[in-house]
């Protein structure tokens, strides 16, 4: 009886290690695959919200320029420099259709971009303030 022992021990000592054998190498394969799986997809959404990053800040760059353009275009509006240099000698019919086509292209001006949220124009020696909310 004790050799019948000794022999299923000795089988089952020997099942058990070759199990190991063969349950430790694809254990560490299946290991070493989700590690560089997990690595790869972490690197890939690094590099994809780096892009999405550069991609943004590249649109906003580029809305801010517009936006400037906008800006200093609007400069050399014609109704904003007669109102400037001539105010005093339009009529009140042309003062008032000076500032409605500003306030038109302030509004314009607005609602060309989501980023701006008012356009005003002050003019310090009438001290007016033309808003594309409202007009003072």
């Amino acid at each position: 009886m004790k050799k019948e022992i000794q022999i299923r021990k000795s089988i089952f000592t020997k099942l058990i290690l070759m199990l190991l054998i063969l349950i430790v190498p694809i254990y560490s394969i299946g290991y070493c695959i989700y590690t560089w799986g997990e690595i790869t997809i972490r690197n890939q959404v690094n590099d994809s919200e780096s892009k999405q990053v550069d991609f943004y800040m590249g649109n906003l760059d580029n809305e801010m320029e517009r936006i400037q353009n906008l800006q200093f275009n609007f400069f050399n509006n014609t109704d904003l420099n007669v109102l400037t240099d001539a105010y005093a000698i339009l009529s009140n019919y042309d003062r008032d259709e000076s500032i409605i086509r500003i306030e038109s292209q302030l509004i314009s001006i607005k609602n060309s971009s989501q980023y701006i949220s008012e356009v005003m124009v002050y003019i310090p020696k009438i001290h007016k303030k033309i808003s594309s909310n409202d007009v003072d």
